[in-house]
């Protein structure tokens, strides 16, 4: 079956993602819940409005097009009708979350290792969802290099592996109270990599680790001493004491 080109006469924008939502389903109920335990019940009809305004209002206040617009509201409808009204006008909305995720206790620095890998050698590490009480399904990514499933657990007990989890892999679904032991070669490449949650929210709010591939043991031994002198920066800062 042949198709015609251009069949689609306007572009596919995010405002009109917006305009279809208020013609077609303007009346249909959007419900939210804010941090302070109110609910909010809204419909598309007054999302728009409410995004438009908030584009208006960015214009006067000097913004254009490619300009970056910060936002501390949570996954709400103000957060909704901010994400169509920045995007909408050209700008380019960034969730900032003061609540930073932490793996193994710390907190993501772009600019320090937390772990240092020989090129080379083969790890095992153990993902884990088993911490607190959160039901978060995190589905973990990690960079550049595949693994394979060695082990699964489910509230500490171990499970058999699905063929489906049984093949080579780079992202991890995690349910709550779920584990993973996996296996991972570091053969042909060296540099800096991630492994990180692919949940949008939990991405910006920086729930990701930089590890770093080394080509020899001169290497992996400065690595080591930046993880080291990393730690002790993080741990005066803690006591609010200075670095020496």
């Amino acid at each position: 079956m042949g198709m015609l080109g251009a069949m689609q006469d306007w572009p596919l924008r995010i405002m009109q993602l917006m305009d279809h939502a208020e013609r077609e389903h303007g009346d249909r109920e959007i419900v939210a819940a804010r941090a302070d335990g109110t609910t909010i019940r809204t419909n598309w009809k007054n999302l728009a409005h409410d995004a438009r305004r908030m584009a208006q209002a960015l214009e006067r206040l000097g913004l254009r097009p490619g300009d970056r617009v910060a936002t501390l509201a949570m996954n709400h409808d103000r957060h909704l009708a901010s994400w169509f009204g920045v995007v909408g006008m050209g700008g380019v909305l960034h969730t900032a979350n003061p609540r930073l995720f932490r793996i193994n206790g710390q907190v993501f620095d772009a600019e320090k290792p937390s772990h240092c890998i020989l090129k080379g050698t083969t790890e095992e590490w153990l993902l884990n969802n088993n911490v607190g009480g959160s039901a978060w399904v995190h589905p973990v990514h990690i960079h550049f290099e595949e693994f394979r499933v060695l082990k699964r657990f489910v509230n500490g007990v171990e499970v058999p592996v699905p063929p489906l989890m049984s093949g080579r892999k780079d992202v991890m679904r995690l349910e709550a109270g779920q584990g993973a032991l996996i296996k991972m070669q570091f053969r042909d490449f060296v540099g800096r990599y991630l492994i990180h949650c692919h949940n949008m929210n939990h991405e910006d709010a920086f729930m990701m680790v930089r590890w770093d591939i080394v080509p020899d043991q001169a290497g992996l031994l400065n690595c080591q001493q930046q993880m080291a002198a990393h730690r002790k920066e993080l741990e005066a800062r803690f006591r609010k004491e200075e670095v020496s």
